[in-house]
Order: C-alpha cells, then sequence, then structure tokens
C-alpha cells in the first residue's frame, strides 16, 4: 500500500518555467498602477531620508555631549535631540502612509491575479481538467494569490528599504570614515552573497518539492470530501484515512527537512552579520582609539549599524519566506502562460441559419493514445433528431465531445451549415448549444440560479416555466425555501432524476437551435420519464437534436438512427426500418434490451 501510494501522480504541469519567466509572468500585477507605484517609491525614499537623518543628529547630540557644548550652548545640544526626535517621529508617520498606501495596492493586486488564474484555469482543455485535481488547482491558485502579497510585500518593504538605507548610511560611512566604510561595504556584501547562495543553492530545492506535495495533500483531501458518498457506502473510511496519512506523511518529511534547513540558515546569517557589525564597530573604535575619527563619527557609524542590525535581524527569515513564496508563485504560473481554448481573434457573432452538422472523415484519438475514429462521415440535417445508440466505449459520446469543440479532431472536419467549427471561437459556438448531460452536476446555488444558468437575469415567470415544461415545477414548490432552495455540493441535496429535470429545465431555458441529449431520461422513473419525454420531444421541435440513447424505448420515434461499433456507423435508418432487418445490429440490441428488462420485472 505504502508504495503505491509513494508513487502517486504530483499534480501535472503544464510546462516548465525558469525565474525570469516567472517573474515577468507576476511583475505585471505589481507595475499595472504605475502612478500609486511612484507613489509609493516616493514614500519609500522619504522613509530613507528620515531614518538616514536620525543616526547623523544622534552622532552631532553624542558630539555635542562629548565637547561639553550643553554647558554654555544649549541650543546645540537640544536642537540636535529635536532632530532625532523629529526624524523618528517623521519616520513611524511616513511608514504608516507607506503602508497604508501599499496594502491598498496589494489587495488590488490579489483580486486581479485570482480573478486571472480562475479564467485562465476556466479556458483550459477538458483533457488538462480531467487529469488534474480540482482541490489541488483550487490551493495553487489559493496559494499564488498570497504568495504575490508576500513576495511583493517582503521585496518592496522588508528587503529593499533596508537594502536601500544600506547603501545610504554605508555610503555616508564612507564619507566620513573611508576605511571603516570600506569595511562595511566588503562584510554586508558577504553577509548578502552568503544569504542568497544558502538559501537559493540549499533552502530553495527543498521548498518547491514541499509546495508540490502540499498541493497534492490538498488534491488528495478534497478528492475523498468529494466522493464521501462513495466512501461511506463502501465503509472506507479507515482506509481514506491510512491513505491521506500516507500522503500526509510524504509531506511532512519534506516540510520538516525544509523549514530546519531554512532555520538553519537563519542562524548562518545572523552570525555573519553579528561578525559584520562587531568588525565595523571595532574598527571604528581602533580609528577613534588613534584621532582618525571624532566623536560625532563615531557615534554615527555605531547608531547606523546598530539601526541596520534590527532592520537586516529577519532577512534570513525574509529570504527563506521569497523562496517559498517562489516557489507557490512558480506552482501556479503555468496557469498564466499556458494555451487557453479559444481564440484570439475578433469573430463575428455566430449565426445558425439551418442548424445542419457534418462529419466529414473524422479521425480522433484522446491524449491517452486510444483512438475512437478513423473514418467517420455522417451528417444531421437542419431541425432533424438522430439517435446515436451502440455499446459503450463506441464512439457515442466523443462525438458530442467533439460537435462542442471539447477535443480536436486529429484529421477531417466537422461543420455547421458548412462552416469548419475548428475556425470558431469555442465559446460562442457552445453558446449556440444546449447539452442535457447524462450524470448533470448543479451549482451550489439556488434551484432558479441554476435553471436560469445559460440565461441569467431572466424573469422568474421564465424560470417557473421552464421547470413546469420538464417536469420540475411540483417537486420544487414542495421544499420549504421553493426556487431559494439550494441544491448542495453538485446538486447532492436532490435525488437523480430531480438533477436531471433541473439540467432539462435549464436546457429549455436556454432556447438553443442545437440540443445534445446525453441519455436525458436515465435517471427517472417510468412515470416521471414518460412526463419528462413529452417536454424533451415539445423542446426537440424545430431543432437539430442529437440523442445519445442506452435505453432504446426512449428513441423510437426520432427521426433517425446510428448504430455505431468500435468507432464506426455499422446502420442507421428509423426504428421500424431497423427492426425489419433480421440480423440488424440495431434489432440485436433492442432484442437484448428488452429481454433483460422483462427478465427484471419477472423476478
Amino acid at each position: 500500500m505504502s508504495n503505491a501510494l509513494g508513487n502517486a501522480r504530483i499534480p501535472r504541469r503544464m510546462t516548465q518555467l525558469d525565474w525570469q519567466q516567472t517573474v515577468a509572468v507576476f511583475a505585471r500585477y505589481w507595475l499595472t498602477e504605475r502612478r500609486e507605484v511612484g507613489v509609493i517609491f516616493g514614500l519609500l525614499a522619504l522613509v530613507i531620508a528620515a531614518e538616514t537623518v536620525a543616526p547623523l543628529a544622534m552622532g552631532n547630540l553624542v558630539g555635542a555631549v562629548a565637547h561639553g557644548s550643553y554647558r554654555g550652548g544649549g541650543d546645540t545640544l537640544w536642537g540636535q535631540f529635536a532632530v532625532v526626535a523629529l526624524a523618528l517621529v517623521l519616520a513611524i508617520v511616513l511608514r504608516q502612509l507607506l503602508d497604508r498606501h501599499w496594502n491598498a495596492l496589494s489587495v488590488r493586486s490579489m483580486q486581479r491575479l485570482q480573478l486571472d488564474l480562475f479564467a485562465r484555469v476556466q479556458r483550459l482543455p477538458t483533457d488538462w481538467h480531467a487529469s488534474n485535481l480540482s482541490g489541488a488547482t483550487v490551493h495553487r491558485i489559493s496559494r499564488a494569490r498570497w504568495a504575490l502579497d508576500m513576495l511583493s510585500n517582503i521585496l518592496v518593504l522588508r528587503l529593499l528599504q533596508p537594502l536601500l538605507l544600506l547603501g545610504v548610511l554605508g555610503g555616508l560611512i564612507a564619507w566620513r570614515l573611508p576605511l571603516a566604510g570600506a569595511g562595511f561595504f566588503l562584510l554586508s556584501g558577504v553577509f548578502i552573497v552568503v544569504s542568497v547562495l544558502l538559501s537559493a543553492r540549499w533552502v530553495r530545492p527543498l521548498s518547491m518539492q514541499a509546495a508540490a506535495r502540499d498541493s497534492r495533500l490538498t488534491g488528495a483531501l478534497a478528492d475523498a470530501v468529494n466522493n464521501n458518498a462513495s466512501v461511506k457506502a463502501f465503509a472506507a473510511e479507515e482506509r481514506e484515512n491510512a491513505r491521506l496519512l500516507a500522503i500526509s506523511q510524504e509531506w511532512a518529511e519534506l516540510a520538516r527537512a525544509a523549514f530546519n534547513r531554512a532555520t538553519d540558515t537563519n542562524a548562518l546569517q545572523m552570525l555573519v552579520w553579528a561578525l559584520a557589525q562587531l568588525s565595523v564597530i571595532a574598527l571604528v573604535a581602533w580609528m577613534a582609539l588613534h584621532g582618525r575619527a571624532s566623536v560625532a563619527d563615531s557615534a554615527f557609524a555605531v547608531s547606523a549599524t546598530v539601526m541596520l542590525s534590527g532592520q537586516l535581524r529577519s532577512v534570513g527569515q525574509d529570504i527563506r519566506t521569497i523562496q517559498r513564496a517562489y516557489a507557490e508563485m512558480e506552482d501556479a504560473a503555468e496557469f498564466l502562460v499556458a494555451e487557453p481554448e479559444g481564440l484570439a481573434c475578433d469573430q463575428p457573432p455566430l449565426r445558425i441559419e439551418r442548424g445542419q452538422i457534418d462529419f466529414r472523415r473524422v479521425g480522433f484519438a484522446y491524449p491517452d493514445g486510444k483512438r475512437v475514429y478513423d473514418d467517420l462521415s455522417f451528417t444531421v440535417a437542419a431541425g432533424e433528431s438522430v439517435a446515436l445508440v451502440g455499446a459503450s466505449g463506441s464512439g457515442k459520446s466523443t462525438a458530442f465531445k467533439l460537435i462542442q469543440r471539447l477535443y480536436e479532431p486529429d484529421r477531417g472536419s466537422i461543420a455547421i451549415d458548412g462552416i469548419d467549427i475548428s475556425g470558431l471561437d469555442p465559446f460562442r459556438l457552445r453558446a449556440l448549444i444546449s447539452l442535457v448531460p447524462q450524470e448533470p452536476l448543479l451549482f451550489h446555488r439556488s434551484l432558479a440560479e441554476n435553471i436560469a444558468y445559460a440565461r441569467p437575469g431572466v424573469s422568474m415567470e421564465a424560470i417557473v416555466e421552464a421547470a413546469r415544461r420538464a417536469r420540475a415545477h411540483d417537486f420544487i414548490s414542495q421544499l420549504r425555501e421553493g426556487y431559494d432552495s439550494l441544491v448542495g455540493e453538485r446538486g447532492a441535496k436532490l435525488s437523480g432524476g430531480e438533477r436531471q429535470r433541473i439540467a432539462i429545465a435549464r436546457a429549455i431555458l436556454a432556447d438553443r437551435p442545437i440540443l445534445l441529449l446525453d441519455e436525458a431520461t436515465s435517471a427517472l422513473d417510468t412515470q416521471t420519464e414518460r412526463l419528462v419525454q413529452e417536454a424533451i420531444e415539445a423542446l426537440m421541435a424545430d431543432r437539430t437534436t442529437l440523442i445519445i440513447a442506452h435505453r432504446l424505448s426512449t428513441v423510437r420515434r426520432v427521426d433517425r438512427i446510428v448504430v455505431f461499433e468500435a468507432g464506426r456507423i455499422v446502420e442507421q435508418g428509423s426504428h421500424t426500418a431497423l427492426m425489419l432487418k433480421r440480423e440488424g445490429a440495431y434489432r440485436r440490441l433492442y432484442e437484448m434490451q428488452a429481454h433483460h428488462e422483462s427478465d427484471l420485472l419477472s423476478a
């Protein structure tokens, strides 16, 4: 068991990005509001100026005290004291303004990023969604939003500011005490290089592995929670607990190792900075003892070094956080660079005048290599109702997916009213197609919202009328909240038949020229099926309709039945014509199904 779990696949990556690409992808969220960024950097410069003045005034204050200027010329002493106080207070006020501007920009950037990631994920190909756990995807989007906040906050406010202050104060030390300034810059450079190398070469690789395992853990958790009904049905709670424990253990081992490396790195960084700080202070003291530095210069150099020590004390933790945030951003950056569905062009609104569908020598294989069609050709005339029947895996559902451009043929073409759909924006194409799937999935929203999903903003009267035609109004009226009732995740609060009737009501309200019915009455009892079948037949009027049917009794009145076997059409015609073929594939399927239903009734 543990080996199988250990080999479980980490969420699939579409592409690998280097750090320049990742930073470039996210940089636009920092630079979108250039005016606001300019205000922030202006305030940052003022904060640095105020924090530079404080140690300068502190040095002059100590110098005034040392030279006894307070005895006869108190103005010098208290004047320097006032400058120190004013600089400290001004730095606090300016930092407050800076933080408020930054908070507003950060929130807007996080919002834009989350909305962009969501929009991109919505447009990723069907095969990608089929290969990735939704829980892991949601987790990656959520982490990227906070990673952007952490990364930008640390880079601008907690690293850039002390580094700029380090440069300014170091420059002043070098101007007043060249030897001490040279030592200051040399030792500060050693500290920065050591910090970056330790974080990039030692901490980051393990942090990235831990981030990937974290996505996998979240995906496994969401998978089990979403399928709780199956877990209960097979009394598999303990087994799922054990599975999650094994996956969690992998994450815990990597996370613990990553945290320990980060802690060790922080200790080494602080040790290097302590040595640098002590060396500079010792050098200044030596210069003062030998008359090469005044009391004011010495006090300034020492206070500047101590001030920087406070600001750089957390630099190790900040660099570690940058590495973790970068790993999480990199994990989501692929969403922003992946090729989405759709065409990057302006297309005129698509209008279907007739709705004729033509499959022209279509060949298709799924991305996993499973070949479905080699040379499939058939036509559905405008306004015609055609049922696709055949054994499971014969290619019926694939035809629906190709019509909606959820997948693309590898050869041949599919046309609607003579227009090759491969040249159409898939979203505009799908806006002309109503689909009632075999297992309809509803949003955890009200029944009214689910019915009106294809036409948001439609009147309540239209929603109720669609529900009546789908034979859903009666059961909705019996609910305490009526049309305002929430349906639960994926419609869990409704029965299968109720969910299907809501899906049919949605298709009725959508009122689109092409209708796809994927075994739309499979979850209904016999009485309800008869009622809904009447509604579907009314819905099919004057529409091009394709029906996937497993229960052949439901398609006897369609215009034409097309029989699939292993991706090929083996016969087609009306129910009556096909039943006249004694050795026909359709008649064989029909009689087998009738015999099976008879056995069930007699059992």
